[in-house]
């Protein structure tokens, strides 16, 4: 079964014979390349052609952390299956107004879904209505701003929680750079799964 590895370790990674080969301050590592399924880079790392190459023809994600865990980007190889048309479609609902609110809806109804569950599990009953009001308004709305504005609404009500569920010190949401620990693990774990969702997407257009 293919795993996700993640190489928090500065060093090289380069292919050795059918495997990546990993050498870096911690030591030298080999990961059979039948295991891979995606990496995450969050070091400062070296690598080649000749590995990208490798990567590509074994169909291996490469995902790119910078110094302070904020997702940079992605290498993706080159997909045969996706064809012509599945772009067309994309560009279809992407440029239809009524298709792209659909699926702005879709996420934002999921993710606020998600949020009521763990405030009705954890007992904060009034924030769990507030939220649930919220995500009834939202499927009245017409346009994605209102629809991004009234997500960002909830998130505040569920991030003033935050320091009395996790006992550290929060204040508000802050990014780039975020402001305490708290924050920080916030967008490392975004950051986590935006890469995982690209992942998904591309295996699956």
């Amino acid at each position: 079964m293919s795993k996700t590895f993640y190489i928090f370790s500065s060093g090289e990674i380069k292919r050795k014979e059918n495997t990546i080969f990993l050498e870096s301050e911690k030591g030298k590592k080999f990961i059979p390349v039948e295991e891979v399924e995606q990496i995450f880079l969050m070091g400062e790392n070296t690598f080649n052609t000749k590995l990208i190459d490798f990567l590509s023809q074994n169909n291996i994600v490469l995902h790119f952390f910078n110094y302070y865990g904020y997702y940079t980007g992605s290498f993706y190889p080159r997909e045969e299956a996706i064809s012509g048309k599945v772009v067309i479609k994309q560009a279809e609902y992407y440029l239809d107004k009524e298709k792209r609110l659909q699926i702005a809806k879709a996420i934002v109804d999921g993710s606020l879904h998600n949020l009521c569950r763990i405030l009705e599990k954890r007992g904060y009953g009034e924030e769990f209505n507030k939220i649930k009001i919220i995500e009834r308004d939202i499927l009245d709305l017409e346009d994605i701003n209102s629809i991004m504005l009234q997500e960002a609404k909830a998130r505040r009500i569920y991030y003033s929680l935050f320091e009395e569920i996790t006992g550290w010190e929060f204040g508000e949401r802050s990014i780039r750079p975020p402001k305490n620990p708290l924050n920080a693990l916030i967008s490392f774990g975004n950051s986590m799964l935006y890469a995982n969702v690209l992942k998904e997407i591309y295996h699956t257009p």
